[in-house]
C-alpha cells in the first residue's frame, strides 16, 4: 500500500505517513483503532507489546547484555541494560541485571564515574526492594545494598539489612538439599558443598582484616600459609586435577604467593609457583565446553561457568604480575622466560560471547 492510498484511507496527509515511517512523529491515539482494522492486527501487536513478543525482546536484551558484562565489559553491558530499561520501564529482570553491572563499574578503578554507577546501583537495589516481589531478585539487591552501604561508611545500615537476612541454614540451598529425594538430592547436596567452598576459600583469602587494635589479624607469612591451605584442601576435593571452575581460583592464589616469595628474593618457591600459575590460567582458558568432573566428591557434574569483571584473561593477569619490578631477580631464569613465552600464546581478553 502506498503512503498516498493509507493517507487517503486515514482522510490524512501523504506527509503524515511519511513522517510516522521516519519516526519523526506517531500516529494519533485515536487513529490506532482504525489502522488496527484497516490492517486486521490488534492494537498489543501494532504496538509491539504482546506478551510472547515481550518477553522474547526481554531475553534478547539479558542474554546480549550478559554476553559483555560476563567478561568483564560492564560498560557495554550497562549501556544494553539502559536502552533496555527505557523499553520496558518497570521490568524487575532488567533492573536487577543493571544493579549488577553498575556496582560491578563502582569498583573498577579504570571506570572515569565511579561515584555515579555506584549511586545507580544504590537506586537500582533500594527500588527492588520497595518494589520488587521475586525473592531471588531481592536477595541479589540485599547482598549489593549490603556491600554498597558498607563502602559508602554506613556500616550500621549494611549491619540492620544483613541481619534482616535468613541464617545460612535457612538458606534456598541448603533446604533444597535436605528436602529432595534421589537424583535430584544428590544434585542439591553437591551444589551445597561446592558452595559452601566456594565461599570458605573467599573468606579465608580476606581473612587478614585489620584489628580494633590497629593490628593486622595475621602476618603475610601467616597468610601464605593459609594460601598454601586453600590450594591443598582443592587438590583434595578434585584428586583427578579435574579443577574446573577452580583452576582460576588455584591461579589466583599461587600468583599471590609468587608475589609474597617475590618480595622475600626466594627464587625457588617464586619460579614454583608461578609455573603452577602458568598452568591453571592455560588450563582455564583452553577448557572444553561440555566437559565434567570425574572426581569421587563431584563426577558426573557438569563444569561450571564463570563471571568475571576483568576483561583480561587468566594468562594476561599472570603476565601482567610477572612483568612487576618484583621478579627482576629471576627474570633472566630460563623457567622465567619458558614462562613468559608460554603464557603470551594465549594471553588476550576474554572473547564476548554471541
Amino acid at each position: 500500500m502506498t503512503q498516498e492510498r493509507l493517507a487517503e484511507l486515514l482522510s490524512i496527509s501523504p506527509q503524515a505517513v511519511s513522517r510516522w515511517e521516519t519516526d519523526v512523529a506517531m500516529p494519533d491515539i485515536s487513529l490506532i483503532p482504525v489502522i488496527c482494522n484497516l490492517f486486521d492486527v490488534s492494537s498489543d501487536e501494532l504496538l509491539g507489546i504482546g506478551i510472547e513478543s515481550k518477553n522474547k525482546r526481554i531475553q534478547e536484551i539479558v542474554a546480549q547484555a550478559y554476553g559483555f558484562s560476563g567478561k568483564g565489559y560492564a560498560q557495554q553491558a550497562r549501556e544494553i541494560l539502559e536502552s533496555g530499561l527505557r523499553e520496558f520501564p518497570n521490568n524487575d529482570r532488567l533492573v536487577h541485571d543493571l544493579m549488577y553491572v553498575c556496582y560491578t563499574l563502582g569498583k573498577d578503578e579504570d571506570y572515569a564515574d565511579r561515584e555515579e554507577a555506584q549511586k545507580r546501583a544504590l537506586e537500582l537495589g533500594e527500588r527492588i526492594l520497595a518494589h520488587c516481589t521475586v525473592d531471588s531478585y531481592r536477595g541479589s539487591a540485599a547482598l549489593f545494598l549490603c556491600f554498597l552501604y558498607r563502602d559508602r561508611g554506613e556500616i550500621a545500615r549494611a549491619k540492620a539489612l544483613a541481619e534482616s537476612l535468613p541464617s545460612l541454614a535457612a538458606s534456598r540451598e541448603v533446604l533444597l538439599g535436605s528436602v529432595t529425594q534421589g537424583d535430584e538430592r544428590l544434585k542439591r547436596k553437591r551444589i551445597v558443598i561446592g558452595r559452601y567452598w566456594e565461599l570458605m576459600s573467599a573468606d579465608i583469602q580476606k581473612l587478614n582484616t585489620c584489628l580494633d587494635s590497629g593490628e593486622w589479624a595475621y602476618t603475610d607469612e601467616e597468610m601464605a600459609i593459609l594460601r598454601n591451605k586453600l590450594i591443598a584442601v582443592t587438590e583434595i576435593l578434585y584428586e583427578d586435577g579435574d579443577f574446573g571452575f577452580y583452576h582460576t581460583r588455584l591461579c589466583h592464589w599461587h600468583r599471590a604467593q609468587a608475589k609474597y616469595y617475590a618480595l622475600n628474593r626466594q627464587e625457588r618457591e617464586t619460579l614454583d609457583h608461578l609455573k603452577k600459575a602458568t598452568e591453571h590460567a592455560i588450563a582455564f582458558v583452553t577448557a572444553e565446553k561440555g566437559s565434567v568432573h570425574t572426581s569421587l566428591l563431584f563426577r558426573g557434574d557438569p563444569l561450571r561457568g564463570f563471571l568475571t569483571d576483568d576483561k583480561r584473561n587468566d594468562t594476561s593477569r599472570v603476565l601482567h604480575e610477572m612483568e612487576k619490578e618484583r621478579y627482576d631477580f629471576v627474570r633472566e631464569h630460563p623457567s622465567f622466560i619458558q614462562l613468559v613465552e608460554a603464557l603470551r600464546l594465549y594471553a588476550a581478553n576474554w572473547q564476548v560471547e554471541s
